[in-house]
């Protein structure tokens, strides 16, 4: 019997999904914490770097921080510089030259933003050039994934597709994760003697390589785990491997994976908000319309999802008492967490607004709670109507000691939200979710 393709929605099974079910959060303490005191916003030097990026800039520029302790500062920093993505309305090669001739280090240029490690001190000129909207600090993507078993043979009855000869052949898959750390070790044996293709960005210095770059133990072996999964399911597949660290890279690999012809396209990735919730996005370099540009050359994405369901709080803006700030659950202004030390905490929020225009102001603040309630991170952009101000605000913190850390959520100015959304990447989840 001359074998067939093995039909695309087979290969889907590549697709690990960890479904958990969302519910009342598990209290992580009694509620009793003290209300937690938001500080009064300081103004902005550089308003185009929102407030995080802009007090960086500030310990630098004040004397209090050399330029490499304030870039340490940072999501991703480089020597003296800072991983950032340059939002533009215009002028982009004007910029680009600009950067290039400071010192800044170029990664990705889109139609409308600039991806670069930039120094301390160039962030408030950069941010003052004719043209940039917006400068924002690269988070790079999040592993999305649980537990990983392999329970897609069963699922999809393989064996008797298999028995069928549907295996895959001329089946091209793409695998975009976090790390393929022990792949060569299994080429052969548990996964093909050899692949389609790779760009592994691992070293993030947005140059791909082959596979030596992300085959290390630093970033993981999802991307292994999952490929294994995908060889049970369609042993004659060919695969394609990336690892992208920026948006930039993803649009990259997109464009890469459809001119080699691939199939399909399993992601176990999740990139921060950047769009109302609704699948859109204003911003040309988003992940969102990588999938749309992927869709629209043909290719099936899958994306595994629910692996953030306990570290996901959405409802409607509370404040029962009238002091402006968020109450969780009735009485409790303060999202409980409890972590180790050296754990980076990562939270996201965003609300019902205009990505454009947003003029319902609200801020997000961590305190210390086992020492005094104290500010240790927070992100206080203003939400004033202007016509790039986004209902988004983002920090990330490194836990220095074990302890337990509280997030709050005020409301500043505007009409108040009719529902919020806020993520934490940090286990074991939310007090309330």
């Amino acid at each position: 019997m001359a074998k067939r393709t093995l039909p695309l929605f087979i290969s889907l099974a590549a697709l690990v999904v960890g479904l958990l079910f969302a519910g009342p959060g598990v209290s992580a303490n009694d509620g009793d914490d003290d209300t937690p005191n938001i500080p009064e916003r300081r103004e902005l030097v550089y308003p185009n770097l929102g407030s995080h990026l802009d007090e960086v800039v500030a310990s630098y520029e004040s004397g209090r921080q050399s330029q490499r302790e304030a870039a340490d500062q940072g999501v991703v920093s480089q020597n003296d510089s800072i991983l950032v993505t340059i939002y533009l309305s215009g002028n982009v090669s004007a910029v680009e030259d600009f950067l290039d001739d400071n010192g800044a280090s170029v990664r990705n240029v889109g139609e409308d933003y600039i991806e670069a490690y930039v120094p301390v001190s160039l962030l408030g000129q950069v941010s003052q050039q004719s043209g940039v909207t917006r400068i924002r600090e690269i988070i790079p993507p999040q592993p999305m994934y649980g537990n990983v078993t392999n329970q897609g043979v069963a699922l999809h009855q393989v064996p008797a597709w298999h028995n069928n000869d549907y295996l895959g052949a001329g089946v091209k898959i793409g695998i975009i994760d976090a790390g393929f750390y022990g792949w060569r070790s299994l080429q052969g044996v548990e996964l093909p003697s050899s692949v389609g293709g790779v760009r592994c960005y691992s070293d993030r210095d947005g140059n791909y390589g082959g596979l030596e770059v992300c085959d290390v133990e630093d970033w993981g072996s999802h991307g292994t785990m999952v490929g294994e999964v995908i060889t049970d399911v369609a042993p004659e597949a060919t695969l394609y491997l990336a690892d992208p660290a920026t948006s930039g890279d993803l649009h990259e690999v997109v464009q890469w994976m459809a001119t080699e012809g691939v199939h399909v396209i399993n992601m176990s990735l999740a990139w921060g908000f950047d769009g109302p919730g609704d699948g859109s996005s204003p911003y040309s370099n988003s992940p969102l319309r990588a999938v749309d540009n992927a869709v629209n050359s043909g290719i099936i994405w899958a994306t595994s999802a629910g692996n953030y369901t306990e570290d996901t709080w959405f409802g409607p803006f509370a404040d029962a008492d009238g002091d402006s700030v968020h109450e969780w659950e009735s009485g409790d202004e303060t999202n409980t967490l409890t972590v180790e030390a050296e754990d980076t905490i990562s939270v996201q929020l965003r609300w019902d607004d205009q990505w454009g225009g947003s003029s319902k102001d609200l801020d997000v603040f961590l305190f210390d709670q086992d020492n005094n309630n104290v500010v240790v991170a927070s992100h206080t952009d203003r939400q004033q109507g202007g016509t790039y101000d986004i209902p988004y605000e983002r920090f990330t913190y490194e836990a220095p000691a074990d302890g337990r850390y509280g997030i709050a959520v005020s409301h500043e100015s505007g009409v108040v939200p009719s529902w919020l959304q806020l993520t934490s990447r940090i286990g074991p989840g939310l007090e309330y979710y």
